[in-house]
């Protein structure tokens, strides 16, 4: 039997035979006799089903159910009746079954029970449902009115079907115009709102900015699709990002003004170090002739004094160089092949005099397992060095310094070298060990107007140290003395390097090819008498230009073998001079050597001389031994000219230490450079000169990124020529392209597999 409902039955007597037949059919079976003993149960007991007796009948009985529908709205209720003449009615006022005479016998009660119980219950589901429904969507109208953006809908013709939200007014639209209108005549003054609409149509989200009444909008558009993936109608939303780009702006404004700060601290600093080297340039220059020259024991202390007091203002001024630079993040590493006992010879011999003069004892020391021939920066070493052995030199007034150099055991090609230097100086205090690798830091005032210096040698040591991924460190006691320790990594050479001379060469030891023409452009007059007392001792004609404009005029009406050029002179500088010549003048003028002697020391001034065209630099105080080397290199066609080189500076500053990026861009560009290249030779035997511009435009930024300046210059050449796309003549420059790829190909194959 099914026994899962309680019945109620309202009748004013109940037969034996029902009775028996409702209590088989109900879980349990209550009676009520009134209408006010039934309305007492209902609301003490739990009732699902309330069976009204046909005996309970006329207009009562359908006000009463009425009333009863209205106070307890789950309440099933099934009228007894004796045909179903009245069914219909009865539904319509809430009865949901009923029940006659035919029907009674326990199973039918039964099912008539438990189907207009579940009815009851899935009507109460519903109504829960739609409750909640319309709560959620109160919830949502809530939060989307009050929500800090704009919310709207369009259908697929533009036509707004929904916009609300918090922001909603700042738009200047009245809503209730906006919906029902389409987007081109709300706004039409807008076009890129209209055009990102067309967008989306096609199927793609859309995300623009706008400013519409001095506020700044971001507007996202999401097309919806309809189960034939065909739209619908297109979503959108609308932020205010107003602070957000102002902040934005001030941030770049901000960095901008920061850029240009240290830019023009930077031209401070290279202007200052023009200014102060090239006078120093000249006297440091005169007084190594005088050294050279025929002097007496008075004279050559005198000599000697002067070049000890320029070498040290010289000092001076690199480590406030070298210091701008280690801020401004552009001091340069270089790697190359050196001799380590060559590097070891110079720092001895040019503290020699140092030590001489205190009279403390000097000592080098050199371990047998140490590799001599090494790859890395030997300027960088020789500065750390030197200026750990002069820091220790200055502090010690009895017993001596040692160097001592050892490495650990080498793995494949790579090295750690270290480098001990042991005083018996005034040592450091405890309190003060800290902060000595600090910039300006002395242990104390009375040691600085004792000492000298400007506290700057250790922190710039330490920082190059670091920068060439190496360690150093400090032990000291005072009155007892002071050690440092420098590791360094190197990698171990394959071949011997070139013996690199670090003083002044002997004049027999420097050559430079006989009968040469060589045209100096200088403007400063000490300058000029150094370069050519230089010059004199060689057997080459040397002619004087004070001006670039002199120097270019020069040129023109004489031919020579080697230009001289200074970058600041008055009328026109060295670099415009020499952008003339590589221009401007006669076809045999203007493959002419040009080296750059400047005093600025800073490689944005030294990228600028290279990409002009120059084919190398020198900087002043000139050293006679580089000096007449790079004249010897620039004459043979050895020169560091833009053309024969590339680099790698923008792609480490962009990606840094990734070194399997930059392989891998390496790896791309030696792939499409040569299919770039038969392009344009393509291109330019069929005449399509606009497609041969498009080569050369994709082809430039390639080339541009390794830095190769002249191969960009010849691309631009390029691009300019075919612009008319008339018959021009860009073979040279083609080939010009070809040739300094195919020379640096293996080069930058060799970069490949060395990083990798």
């Amino acid at each position: 039997m099914f026994h899962s409902t309680n019945v109620l039955y309202w009748c004013k007597e109940v037969s034996p035979q029902k009775k028996v037949a409702l209590e088989s059919a109900a879980k349990s079976l209550a009676l009520g006799a009134s209408e006010e003993d039934v309305l007492q149960q209902l609301k003490t007991n739990h009732v699902d089903i309330l069976l009204i007796s046909k005996e309970i009948s006329g207009g009562a009985l359908e006000e009463l159910i009425v009333k009863l529908k209205k106070r307890f709205r789950n309440l099933v209720i099934i009228a007894e009746q004796k045909d179903y003449r009245s069914r219909d009615n009865l539904l319509r006022l809430g009865v949901s079954d009923v029940l006659i005479d035919a029907l009674w016998q326990p199973e039918v009660l039964g099912h008539i029970f438990l189907s207009a119980a579940r009815y009851v219950d899935l009507d109460r589901q519903r109504r829960e449902s739609v409750f909640q429904f319309k709560k959620l969507e109160n919830r949502l109208n809530t939060i989307m009115k009050n929500t800090p953006v704009i919310l709207f809908m369009l259908d697929a013709e533009g036509k707004f079907t929904m916009g609300t939200g918090k922001l909603f007014d700042k738009f200047k639209v009245d809503k209730q115009f906006v919906i029902g209108q389409k987007l081109k005549e709300v706004y039409h003054a807008y076009p890129s709102f209209i055009e990102a609409f067309s967008e989306t149509q096609k199927g793609s989200i859309q995300k623009f900015t706008i400013t519409i009444n001095e506020v700044i909008f971001e507007i996202v558009l999401t097309p919806v699709m309809d189960r034939n993936e065909e739209l619908s109608e297109v979503f959108g939303i609308a932020s205010d990002v107003t602070e957000r780009v102002q902040s934005e702006f001030s941030l770049i404004k901000g960095k901008q003004m920061a850029e240009e700060a240290a830019r023009v601290k930077q031209e401070f600093i290279a202007n200052m170090s023009h200014e102060i080297r090239t006078p120093l340039n000249a006297i440091i220059g005169f007084v190594n002739l005088l050294y050279d020259s025929s002097l007496d024991e008075v004279q050559l202390d005198y000599v000697a004094s002067a070049q000890m007091a320029s070498e040290n203002l010289m000092s001076l001024i690199n480590s406030i160089l070298d210091f701008s630079k280690i801020e401004n993040g552009t001091l340069r590493h270089e790697s190359e092949e050196f001799n380590l006992k060559h590097v070891i010879n110079s720092i001895d011999k040019v503290l020699s005099l140092k030590v001489l003069e205190k009279k403390i004892d000097f000592e080098v020391e050199v371990k047998e397992s140490v590799p001599l021939e090494l790859v890395g920066d030997p300027n960088r070493l020789y500065q750390i060095v030197t200026n750990l052995l002069a820091n220790s030199v200055k502090f010690t007034e009895t017993g001596g310094v040692k160097l001592i150099v050892a490495a650990d055991q080498q793995v494949l090609d790579q090295v750690n070298v270290e480098f001990t230097v042991i005083d018996t100086g005034i040592g450091i205090p405890e309190h003060m060990q800290s902060k000595v690798f600090e910039s300006f830091t002395q242990v104390n005032s009375e040691s600085n107007r004792k000492y000298g210096g400007t506290g700057l040698g250790l922190s710039i040591v330490k920082k190059i140290v670091e920068q060439l991924k190496g360690k150093i460190s400090m032990e000291s006691q005072p009155l007892k003395g002071t050690t440092f320790k420098v590791v360094l990594p190197f990698k171990v050479a394959e071949v011997p390097a070139a013996r690199k001379k670090k003083l002044i060469a002997v004049k027999g030891d420097l050559k430079l090819p006989e009968g040469i023409k060589i045209l100096l452009a200088e403007d400063n007059l000490m300058n000029q008498k150094l370069v050519l007392q230089i010059l004199k001792n060689f057997s080459v004609q040397t002619d004087l230009a004070e001006t670039g404009l002199e120097a270019v005029k020069a040129h023109r009406s004489n031919k020579y073998d080697l230009i001289l050029m200074d970058i600041q002179m008055p009328e026109m500088d060295g670099i415009e001079a020499t952008a003339i010549i590589r221009n401007e003048l006669e076809a045999d003028r203007r493959d002419v050597p040009i080296i750059a002697m400047t005093a600025h020391a800073f490689q944005e001034e030294l990228q600028k001389c290279l990409q002009v065209g120059m084919n190398d630099h020198v900087i002043k105080p000139i050293n006679v031994d580089s000096f007449i080397q790079a004249i010897n290199k620039a004459i043979s066609g050895q020169g560091k000219n833009k053309q024969d080189s590339y680099s790698l500076d923008y792609l480490k500053e962009m990606f840094g230490r990734d070194e399997l990026v930059i392989r891998d861009i390496l790896q791309t560009f030696i792939l499409e450079a040569p299919e770039l290249i038969g392009e344009m030779k393509v291109k330019y035997r069929d005449q399509e000169f606009e497609a041969l511009g498009r080569i050369a435009h994709k082809a430039k930024s390639s080339f541009k990124m390794l830095g190769m300046t002249e191969v960009v210059l010849q691309l631009q050449e390029i691009e300019k020529r075919v612009k008319s796309n008339t018959k021009v003549d860009v073979s040279e420059q083609i080939k010009s392209v070809e040739a300094a790829f195919h020379q640096l190909e293996p080069m930058i194959k060799t970069e490949i597999a060395n990083v990798g």
